[in-house]
Parts: C-alpha cells; sequence; structure tokens
C-alpha cells in the first residue's frame, strides 16, 4: 500500500505550531507599540474618519479604541515579520507554504482514494454500479465537495509568486490595506504609515523609502488579494443541506472559512 506524507509527519517536519507561538508572542509584545507608531501626531491616520463625518480626532474614545484595535489585530501576522530578519523572513515564508501545500495534497490524496471505490459498508455481488449507496451519500457527497475545495487551493498555491524576503509583508498587509482602503486613507498616506511602522520596528530592509514601499509592498500586496479573490469558492455545497442540520451546516461553513484564512497567512 502507499506510504502517505501524513499530517503528523507534516507538522513534525515543518512545526507550524512554533511558527503560530513566536507569531503570538510577537503580537502581544508589541501591540502597544504598533498603537503608538499609528497613532503619533506624524500619522496620517488621525486626519481620517471612521464611519462619520468627524475627525478621528474628535470621535469618542471607545470609537478610537475600536479602530486602533481593528488595525493592530490586522497587524498581528505583519509585526512578527518586522521583528525577524530577511533571511528569516524567507525561512519561515517557504516553511509554511510548504506545510500547507503538503497538508492539502495529503488530504486530496485520501479523499480521492476513497472516491475511487467507496463501496463502502455495501456488499454488492453484482456488476450494478448503480445500486443506491444512500446510508453514505452525505459522505461521498462532503468529499466531493472538500475534494474540489482543496483542489481550487493548491491550483492558488501553485499560482503564488515565489518567496522573497518581503512576501511576508505583502501577504500579511492585505487585512490592514484593506482597513485602510474602508478609511479612505489615500495611497501616499497609506505609504507614509507604513514607512513609520517599518522605521519604529527598524525593519531589516536596505532601501527603505517611499518609492520601493509602493512598488515592492503595496503593488505586491494589492496583487496577492486579488489572487486571492480569483480563487475564491462557494462554502457550501447546496446538496448538503438534505442530510446536515443547520446548526452543523454553520458550523461547516465556519470551520471553512477559518482553513481558507490560514492558507492565505502566507
Amino acid at each position: 500500500m502507499k506510504s502517505y506524507f501524513n499530517s503528523k509527519k507534516n507538522r513534525e517536519k515543518h512545526r507550524p505550531d512554533k511558527v503560530l507561538k513566536k507569531i503570538k508572542n510577537s503580537y502581544e509584545n508589541n501591540s502597544h507599540k504598533l498603537i503608538l507608531s499609528l497613532t503619533k501626531e506624524s500619522s496620517p491616520l488621525l486626519n481620517y474618519n471612521y464611519n462619520s463625518q468627524l475627525s478621528f480626532l474628535e470621535k469618542k474614545k471607545e470609537d478610537n479604541n475600536k479602530l486602533i484595535e481593528e488595525l493592530t489585530i490586522s497587524l498581528q501576522y505583519t509585526v512578527f515579520f518586522m521583528e525577524v530578519s530577511k533571511k528569516e523572513r524567507i525561512k519561515i515564508s517557504k516553511n509554511m507554504r510548504l506545510y500547507f501545500r503538503y497538508f492539502i495534497e495529503n488530504q486530496l490524496s485520501r479523499i480521492k482514494l476513497f472516491l475511487e471505490d467507496f463501496e463502502f459498508g455495501n456488499l454488492n455481488m453484482t456488476n450494478n454500479v448503480n445500486q443506491s449507496l444512500s446510508i453514505i451519500d452525505p459522505v461521498i457527497l462532503t468529499l466531493i465537495y472538500l475534494r474540489k475545495y482543496f483542489e481550487l487551493e493548491l491550483r492558488r498555491i501553485k499560482s503564488l509568486p515565489r518567496v522573497t524576503y518581503l512576501t511576508g509583508f505583502q501577504v500579511s498587509m492585505g487585512p490592514f490595506l484593506l482597513k485602510l482602503k474602508e478609511l479612505g486613507v489615500k495611497q501616499k498616506d497609506q505609504i507614509t504609515i507604513i514607512k513609520n511602522l517599518f522605521d519604529d520596528f527598524e525593519v531589516d530592509w536596505e532601501v527603505l523609502d517611499r518609492e520601493n514601499i509602493k512598488l515592492s509592498i503595496l503593488k505586491p500586496a494589492w496583487n496577492y488579494l486579488r489572487l486571492n479573490q480569483k480563487y475564491e469558492s462557494n462554502i457550501l455545497e447546496p446538496k448538503l443541506t438534505r442530510f446536515y442540520s443547520d446548526d452543523l451546516i454553520s458550523n461547516f461553513i465556519e470551520q471553512a472559512k477559518v482553513l481558507k484564512d490560514e492558507f492565505k497567512r502566507f
């Protein structure tokens, strides 16, 4: 029988838990520093509105805090990359991409193996391949959906640009840039905000000027967002609603979204 590179071996080789723990610790240790960088007097962020015609400085304290919290949370992966060296950023991005790719390929192999011969729990002694298998119909439909889901995600991963020492920023800053877009922050001010962050965290990047931020951070970050959107799929297969309760369907959708978000972190 074929030997699979199973999930346990994949985790042991790539240690995603170790990486995620470092990211969590980095964010917890630097969230206040992020806030100071985003809210200092020279930050153009203070000139923008948040769901109101009032300026940022005129908003109620709780609204200000809510906005800052949302922005800092959107940078929780970015702050880790700002702390580590160029070499380490490349290593982490490559390692995590391989981990996700092997995870998906392993899941697909197992799903396809089952679907190739799904006469499970049914002793069929005829050649009637159309014999009803109603007992496991929900399982088969679920696996067919998951196969499509993982195949699409594998195509997305294979289409990603090669990893560089800036990839961690280009990918992780997507949610942050989307928040800035919601606030109506102009590109020149986005560049200033990012430059302030990189300066405050002393990011390992020799040519840290505005033009490079525009060409090497902003443009690729939006390209990653568009690429991810291109490979979006429907979370739910309509036929599955015939077999599962609303609560189970809701949980299924939530878990699929979480998994999809994790795939796009690196």
